[in-house]
């Protein structure tokens, strides 16, 4: 029995064969500080890439905001490729479960330096990003929309926290419709200049935000859009699992949630070492959705 107006049948969804937790009686004491604290108390700080979108879709893995420009005509095919060849060295380094975080660091730092260094001098526009978006298929994972438009009616606020590209977030979650005034971003954006009669990208705005360094990404209420003290966490890299550190004071209940595909029973120990659940192979927000009904509903 989680509290005094739940049955025990109200947690079955707890013990689905996709949710793993590595100290269950835990799990439940936190679900129950956010159910008694209701949605007045409540955030919900996400990741974006392959948290609020899907993992992958027809056998194949989805795009992130970096892939969408991978495949974007808007780019020229020497970035594309160039691209690529930078997410086949660094990501694997990004998920490999036997490097410490401080290990992973340094590499991460110098994947999104060579990034940007091949993003700057390109010709593009703010508008051809939106344009790229539109015409890439960008899967959100399934109940995503109904999670974002209940957090937005509760009146709870969302940060999104992506180490990809916020101006790629901005336009995916526009065009989806869930990009409501609740919701804000900090991200990496571009900054654009105008060379004679074309609009050049010059590269990044402010110090990298990458998976490792979220912590620290704009610390304080006002960053993290409210002090609210109880949170929920989403994201998909055990470097996400931070993130709440943006919150100040110190919230008083945080509830991590991770999404783990890739690699599962490698990478999973790790997992449960920082996030209180973990769902397995899940690619929607049923398990979110019914959490949201516990507390918006209690």
């Amino acid at each position: 029995m989680l509290g005094n107006d739940l049955g025990s049948n109200d947690m079955s969804w707890l013990m689905s064969e996709n949710v793993r937790m590595k100290n269950s009686e835990k799990v439940k004491s936190i679900i129950n500080k956010l159910i008694v604290g209701g949605k007045d108390m409540l955030q919900v700080i996400s990741d974006f890439d392959y948290t609020l979108t899907k993992q992958h879709e027809n056998g194949k893995r989805c795009l992130s905001s970096f892939g969408i420009f991978e495949v974007s005509e808007h780019l020229p095919a020497h970035y594309r490729e160039k691209s690529l060849v930078l997410f086949d060295k660094y990501h694997p380094i990004e998920v490999c479960h036997k490097m410490t975080v401080e290990e992973k660091v340094p590499h991460m730092i110098q994947w999104y330096k060579e990034a940007e260094t091949l993003l700057t001098g390109c010709y593009l526009t703010p508008q051809d990003i939106i344009n790229a978006v539109q015409e890439t298929h960008t899967a959100m994972r399934d109940g995503t929309d109904d999670m974002m438009n209940t957090l937005e009616k509760a009146g709870i606020p969302v940060l999104v926290l992506s180490a990809g590209i916020g101006d790629v977030v901005q336009a995916v979650l526009k065009k989806h419709a869930i990009l409501h005034p609740n919701v804000s971003i900090v991200s990496n954006f571009l900054m654009f200049s105008q060379v004679d009669t074309n609009i050049v990208l010059d590269g990044f705005q402010g110090e990298f935000i990458h998976v490792f360094n979220k912590h620290a990404a704009g610390s304080g209420p006002n960053k993290s859009g409210h002090s609210r003290s109880h949170v929920i966490l989403l994201g998909d890299n055990v470097g996400d699992a931070g993130m709440a550190e943006v919150v100040q004071p110190t919230p008083l209940a945080v509830l991590k949630i991770g999404f783990l595909y890739e690699k599962s029973e490698e990478r999973l120990p790790s997992f449960l070492e920082h996030f209180d659940i973990v769902l397995i192979d899940d690619q929607t927000m049923c398990f979110m959705n019914k959490l949201l009904q516990l507390i918006i509903e209690k």
